[in-house]
């Protein structure tokens, strides 16, 4: 079965991890409904395995996701990053041949995740990192984020964008989960953020990986392309000369979260995610442990067929200069997420 398995080379890039710790830390800072969701999801190595297995995944790159590791304290945001980069690092070395992992980093305070990229990456072995859409309200083209992205882009990294709850959620959910529209328009909101201030073409080397596929960028992309001609540049820089279009087709996409509707005819689908994506830079997920149960996922992408939108190539490695190598699938199964 593990030689079946590892035969069709599938990469699972939207793969979240827990450890005990890091929820007790998180209820601790008064975390107990996570972006509005109603608990903590649960995770072992073995539920997540067996759902590797059952969907005929090779390999995933594990993340925490939303809300990261910093809930108020630099020191105790920076401890607590190095304990789940140090777990998913012991969980890869045990299980090399199915596991890599995003370091995640203690943002806002840029220092500390500067020496957290540094070692995660050098020592560690991680791919790169997963950063949330935005930290306590710095979103990701912000200059303070410079020498962040220096180091990352020095080292050829992987930038997974994940989406958080924006600031001032309370306003806008009106008291729903923030995963359910929150989420679609943060990713929206910071990539759109990273395009104005100019990161992607300052920093060339870093891949950078889109969640849900683009979220809402396909529907939005032409009334920002309009926007953008009247506007200045991000904190006084010029504006690219490449379009929205073009640096959005610059960026890496996964198909996690049903970013598109399920009833929708595959030549739409086909159209949405042109809008945003060249057909080689479309990546797998499963999205374990966070996504609910029964709806609908692997249905929505069904629709997109190897050869069309996607490629099915063998990927000897996992690191950033793999990325272009990584599998693309045309079917996504839904996880098998507890309450």
């Amino acid at each position: 079965m593990a030689d079946q398995i590892q035969d069709t080379a599938l990469i699972d890039v939207h793969a979240h991890f827990l450890t005990d710790h890091y929820v007790r830390a998180a209820q601790a800072a008064g975390m107990t409904q996570p972006d509005g969701m109603p608990m903590w999801p649960s995770w072992t190595v073995d539920d997540h395995l067996q759902l590797m297995d059952d969907s005929r995944i090779a390999r995933a790159i594990l993340s925490i996701s939303s809300p990261g590791v910093h809930f108020g304290d630099d020191t105790a945001a920076a401890e607590l990053g190095r304990h789940v980069n140090q777990f998913a690092a012991d969980v890869t070395a045990e299980h090399e041949d199915r596991f890599a992992f995003f370091a995640s980093l203690p943002l806002p305070c840029v220092d500390a995740a500067v020496d957290e990229v540094t070692y995660a990456m050098d020592t560690l072995g991680a791919l790169g990192v997963v950063l949330m859409s935005n930290s306590a309200g710095v979103y990701l083209g912000d200059p303070a984020l410079d020498p962040l992205w220096d180091v990352l882009d020095r080292r050829r990294g992987i930038v997974f964008v994940h989406p958080t709850s924006p600031p001032h959620v309370d306003s806008t959910a009106l008291g729903r989960p923030s995963p359910m529209l929150e989420f679609m328009f943060e990713t929206t909101r910071s990539v759109t953020d990273l395009i104005f201030a100019g990161v992607q073409e300052r920093y060339s080397d870093i891949r950078f990986l889109i969640p849900h596929c683009g979220a809402t960028l396909s529907v939005v992309v032409d009334r920002v392309e309009l926007f953008r001609g009247l506007l200045p540049g991000s904190h006084d820089r010029a504006q690219s000369v490449l379009t929205t279009r073009q640096q959005l087709q610059r960026f890496w996409y996964d198909l996690a979260g049903t970013p598109f509707p399920a009833p929708a005819k595959a030549p739409r689908r086909r159209r949405r995610i042109r809008a945003v994506a060249l057909r080689q830079r479309l990546l797998l997920d499963a999205c374990h442990g966070r996504r609910p149960p029964g709806d609908g996922h692997g249905t929505a992408v069904d629709g997109l067929a190897v050869g069309d939108h996607c490629q099915r190539q063998a990927s000897p490695g996992l690191g950033a200069d793999e990325l272009e190598r990584w599998v693309v699938v045309s079917s996504v199964v839904s996880s098998r997420a507890k309450p």
